[in-house]
């Protein structure tokens, strides 16, 4: 089982590594938060009477971080969908090589 996980764990860089090189190819920036949680909290948490108070141009500032939040969420996300597509791919192999050890009438 373990000469499993350590071709399992390979696989698994193996398969970061081609999305890392994806994401390059496209001229994607590598994967970094946009800004403080602090901050983040501070805007998701803005009650509507902070909000009112708000120029334009301040509001739409706290638009693009908030928009670049979510950009950086959604990378998140789709990273950890490949890791989930990987895991059940891996999953699948392990118990497919072993069906044919059981009976039917077990």
């Amino acid at each position: 089982m373990s000469g499993e996980k350590n071709y399992s764990d390979e696989q698994l860089k193996s398969t970061e590594k081609i999305l890392d090189e994806y994401e390059n190819s496209n001229c994607l920036p590598s994967i970094k938060s946009p800004g403080t949680m602090e901050e983040l909290e501070e805007y998701l948490v803005m009650s509507r009477s902070h909000l009112e108070q708000l120029t334009p141009d301040g509001c739409a500032e706290i638009c693009v971080r908030l928009k670049q939040y979510s950009y950086y969420v959604q990378r998140l996300c789709n990273r950890e969908h490949v890791r989930m597509a990987w895991a059940t791919k891996c999953l699948n192999k392990i118990v497919a090589s072993h069906l044919n050890d059981y009976d039917k009438y077990m």
